[in-house]
Formats: C-alpha cells, structure tokens, sequence
C-alpha cells in the first residue's frame, strides 16, 4: 500500500516482482517477492504518467485505486484501470469527485471521501485478504 510517491513505489513493487536480485547473499533473495495486493492511493500508478514499468498480465497482483478527481493524477489512474482490466487484473477504482490530492484519513475530510478506508477493508475481504470476526 502506498500513498502520493508511495503509491508508486508500491505499483512498482506490484509490477518488478520478478526482477533477480543483482546480488544474493542468502536463500530469502531467491524468495519470491509478488506482493498478495497493491493498494495505490493518490499517486502515480507504476511508473506514472502513463508508463507500466514492467508488463502488466493476469499475475500483477490485484489493485486498489483510489484518487482524487482534482488530483493531477486523476487521468492516470483511469487509464491504470483500463490497462489492469485488459490485462485480466482484478482491479478496483474510486475517484472522488472535487477532492485534491493528498486527503489520506484526515477527519476534516468531506463524506464521501471519508469512506474511502471502508471500500477498502470490504474489497480487502473480497479478495479473501481478511476475514469478519
């Protein structure tokens, strides 16, 4: 999960997994590295600006999205959406109409927003992440 320049660290992580490890040192770097899930809220998916670093196909790991639609990553994130769901991606997407970059789980956040951690925690059920109690 990663939020702003997280974000895409973590879209990055979700997509490189695959990459050798220049130097190995122990049995833990032979491991793999895919991520169960990339939650990637308000940055620039992989790369950004419209640029998977590494091939998106049915084993990137499924994405959460959530932006901002006055966020200046806002075109990203749809076409991050179309990109992930073509390449056979499980894949949710929440923008939020009127909302900047940066709203987190800031109190002062309007309603709508405020919800965004509760469609994360069900999607997160859903994909069999967590379990109810």
């Amino acid at each position: 999960m990663g939020f702003s320049a997280g974000g895409s660290l973590a879209g990055l992580a979700g997509t490189r997994y695959g990459d050798p490890v220049a130097n190995p040192v122990d049995d833990i770097d032979h491991l793999s590295a895919r991520p169960a899930f990339q939650a990637l809220i308000y940055g620039a998916p992989f790369t950004g600006r419209r640029k998977a670093s590494a091939p998106l196909t049915k084993d990137t790991p499924p994405v959460f999205l959530a932006a901002g639609g006055n966020d200046t990553y806002f075109d990203d994130y749809s076409e991050a959406y179309s990109a992930l769901v073509e390449a056979g991606v499980d894949a949710e997407l929440h923008i939020y109409s009127g909302i900047p970059h940066g709203f987190g789980l800031q109190a002062s956040n309007p309603p709508g927003v405020a919800g965004w951690l509760n469609l994360f925690r069900d999607w997160l059920l859903s994909q069999g992440m967590l379990q109810r109690n």
